[in-house]
């Protein structure tokens, strides 16, 4: 089992995907240290507040949030940056929701607050975990088929086609969030920004997905 987001382009040889769960929350989370709340400042955080984010699409719709926040790129996994929270070294960190509740993290004396996708836009994928496993495994395909989501394959179909036609490189820099409504419409959310001073948004809702990674492409790279 993968973290979507972090799912290979291109699977190692004799590995093919079997699966992809029911979407969990795709939101990114703020976790701020108790100590460091302040009810009347934006999303809490008190002035001059140090905060972990993992890359540039983060910290620039975080900057864009709060002009005069202090971001600090921390790469690596959830753990390192909770740790860094537990220490004082940091005041709070930008976490993936799922992500956090798969790993069933202890999270005592640290407010969560969660960012909605649709303008704090997550990593194409976030909130799905795909099954991996041997081509071989004809028996373990058939069962994995059973709990196979459809919905969360059309929508991570088009935000990793995204990723994958604009860049695999850019993924740190880039956002993409598509969901379905009752009539199977399907509404697009995309961000890209390679540093605060440049982000760039895209939206296109329509009922098929004919062209829809296609006009978001076109709509970040004019």
């Amino acid at each position: 089992v993968i973290n979507m987001p972090e799912l290979p382009a291109i699977l190692p040889e004799g590995r093919v995907g079997g699966a992809l769960s029911q979407r969990s929350d795709p939101a990114d989370l703020i976790l701020i240290n108790e100590n460091v709340i302040d009810e009347s400042s934006i999303l809490s955080l008190k002035p001059g507040a140090r905060v972990a984010v993992p890359g540039e699409r983060v910290k620039s719709l975080l900057i864009e949030l709060i002009p005069d926040i202090h971001t600090v790129l921390v790469e690596g996994d959830v753990y390192k940056r909770i740790l860094l929270m537990r220490s004082k070294e940091i005041d709070g960190s930008i976490e993936s929701a799922a992500l956090v509740n798969w790993l069933g993290m202890g999270l005592e004396n640290i407010i969560q607050i969660r960012l909605n996708p649709k303008e704090f836009v997550p990593l194409p994928a976030q909130g799905v975990a795909a099954y991996v496993c041997r081509e071989k495994d004809i028996e373990i395909r058939k069962i994995l088929s059973g709990i196979h989501c459809k919905t969360a394959a059309k929508q991570t179909n088009i935000e990793r086609k995204v990723l994958k036609d604009i860049d695999t490189s850019m993924q740190k820099s880039l956002g993409v969030f598509c969901e379905t409504d009752k009539g199977s419409n399907y509404h697009t959310y995309a961000v890209l920004s390679e540093n605060p001073a440049s982000i760039k948004r895209a939206f296109v809702s329509q009922s098929t997905t004919y062209n829809l990674p296609e006009k978001i492409i076109e709509q970040l790279t004019k």
